[in-house]
């Protein structure tokens, strides 16, 4: 969830479930502060009360002079990547911030899937991929081919 935070102005992204943070400005704007995105196609926390125009504490660093976009719009995304898009960005995010990587595009977390190692030899031992389906962690296992790993626990 995307949180302006009241007391310092900080703007945070926290994983929902835990509260733990994702991404953050690193620049308190103080008590008050807001954020827009801009028709130039920045993205700016401001500090000082809505609506007037304070200092920018912060911005995503995407101006443009002379554009007038106001289709821009941010988008936050089940794993907290926070993503700007414009009319000519054609889907791809303008600009993004890093998301979770242990959660999967529908918000859950990930699943651990057992695996073991080394198979049939004295060097066998259990791990986990962690992956959001089963199919992604057969390919996960599949890939580690030195270690013969497969799915399932060792017998």
């Amino acid at each position: 969830m995307l949180v302006m935070q009241g007391t310092d102005g900080n703007l945070v992204v926290y994983r929902k479930a835990d509260g733990k943070v994702i991404w953050t400005t690193g620049k308190p704007a103080g008590a008050g502060a807001w954020a827009v995105v801009q028709t130039d196609k920045n993205f700016v926390v401001y500090s000082g009360p809505y609506p007037a125009f304070g200092t920018a504490a912060w911005s995503s660093g995407t101006a443009q002079a002379g554009v007038n976009d106001p289709s821009a719009r941010l988008t936050i995304w089940p794993d907290g990547k926070l993503t700007l898009m414009t009319s000519t960005s054609q889907g791809v995010p303008y600009w993004s911030t890093p998301g979770d990587s242990t959660v999967c595009p529908d918000g859950n977390a990930k699943t651990a899937y057992p695996i073991c190692m080394r198979p049939g030899t004295n060097y066998q031992s259990n791990s986990y991929v962690y992956a959001c389906t089963y199919a992604q962690a057969q390919v996960l296992a599949s890939q580690f081919v030195n270690a013969g790993a497969v799915m399932g626990t060792c017998h």
